[in-house]
């Protein structure tokens, strides 16, 4: 509905739990080798967010990966390593968590890395133009091959960048187009919103540095959903070809308000948790608000005296975290005094797309705000996690959490279907 993207959901190996993760050699580990991968070293910097971001936001397909066992994997990995020490892998573990791992630790001698944990029953990507790959396709340490065989009809990829002199070019991965070059950011921001370019998150902070001699690297991609009679058919049901007007802020929280109000009644939940559950609906999308948000969804010119939730651009809006933002508004709001449970408010709001459950991770807080107050919400929005499970108890406050999670996929439906404001 409206929780966390995750690949994968495996049940945990329990084995391995019990007795750790030794040289075993019934493990396996799945390469994937990917082009967005090949400019790495230019994606990190101060951390690897936005890398882990980008190798992350396109689902491993079943013709990419190559299964092989850990030991092997592990050999190959280590002779890929000695060829091209510049480069990082990504890995990721059952649950879908990613983590990225610089191809150079493995030749530090001092500072040995054990592989072998860090790979077994997970999935690696590769840089496309690492190798290692023989000519028949086959994993091999000595292989100079590699093959990035991503559905093109299912996602498009362009490479991002921004010179020293402020120009913009973007282009297609593998595409037969000419690089598009744009003079300023606008321009830019513009292109990729027609057309539908979605960037990470890190990647929206960077293209609004005031530093203009920073240079930016980043990928953008496109989802091209199936057209069947199981799938939604963009060209027909989608805002955009509906022409269906922005909806505001106000307005999408005051839909969610309101259906959060009508799930309590139908459920018969008392006066005080409709009043709480309902006041976190009408606060739920307030970090949308911010400046990044809303020209990152194409709202250039309003963003201020109206801003948008749902808008007809198809580029950014399903990727970019706001959630924070919002706690951090609801925070300081007086208004909130008299409901019986404000911290149930406050959690409601922080955990309507899966996080807050208890933690933030950086990626997720308020670019707005500095890094010391982001850090100090989210280590309250552990401890309020805590105090409202002794207060509700596990399975409760889940139950609660889901109830507003329902109202704003009605209120988002409602919108999809050109239902505004869910009159009938």
């Amino acid at each position: 509905m409206t929780s966390l993207k995750q690949t994968e959901y495996r049940r945990p190996l329990v084995h391995y739990w019990l007795r750790g993760v030794i040289d075993d050699e019934h493990a396996e580990t799945t390469f994937v080798w990917r082009k967005e991968m090949n400019p790495a070293l230019s994606l990190v910097d101060e951390d690897d967010g936005r890398l882990l971001e980008i190798a992350t936001i396109i689902p491993t397909q079943p013709q990419e990966r190559a299964t092989l066992s850990t030991i092997r994997a592990e050999e190959i990995i280590r002779t890929l390593a000695k060829k091209n020490p510049e480069h990082f892998l990504v890995i990721i573990n059952s649950g879908g968590e990613a983590e990225s791992l610089p191809l150079a630790r493995l030749l530090d001698k001092k500072h040995k890395v054990d592989l072998f944990p860090l790979i077994a029953y997970r999935t690696v990507i590769l840089p496309a133009l690492i190798g290692g790959l023989d000519q028949d396709g086959n994993p091999d340490k000595k292989g100079v091959y590699s093959s990035d065989v991503l559905d093109l009809q299912a996602w498009s990829r362009y490479l991002i960048s921004r010179d020293e002199s402020g120009r913009y070019s973007i282009e297609s991965f593998g595409g037969t187009a000419e690089a598009e070059r744009v003079g300023d950011l606008s321009a830019a921001l513009k292109y990729m919103s027609r057309n539908g370019i979605l960037v990470n998150r890190q990647s929206i902070q960077d293209l609004y540095a005031t530093d203009d001699e920073r240079c930016l690297v980043t990928v953008g991609f496109v989802h091209h959903p199936p057209k069947d009679e199981t799938d939604i058919n963009e060209a027909e049901n989608d805002e955009t070809s509906l022409g269906l007007p922005p909806r505001s802020v106000l307005a999408h929280d005051q839909d969610v308000e309101r259906y959060a109000r009508e799930i309590c009644r139908h459920l018969g939940l008392s006066t005080n948790l409709t009043e709480m559950i309902a006041a976190a609906g009408y606060r739920h999308d307030l970090g949308k608000a911010r400046e990044w948000w809303q020209k990152a969804i194409g709202n250039f010119e309003g963003w201020q005296s109206n801003p948008i939730a749902k808008s007809n651009s198809r580029s950014f809006d399903h990727a970019l975290n706001h959630e924070f933002g919002s706690l951090l508004e609801c925070q300081d709001d007086e208004s909130l005094n008299p409901l019986s449970d404000r911290d149930l408010v406050l959690h409601l709001v922080a955990s309507h797309h899966g996080y807050g459950r208890p933690h933030f991770p950086e990626r997720a807080f308020d670019r707005d705000q500095p890094l010391p107050l982001n850090r100090a919400a989210a280590l309250e929005s552990i401890h309020r996690f805590d105090r409202l499970q002794k207060r509700y108890g596990w399975w409760q406050l889940a139950y609660l959490e889901a109830i507003l999670k329902a109202a704003d996929a009605m209120a988002s439906r409602d919108y999809r279907n050109g239902n505004i404001g869910g009159e009938q």
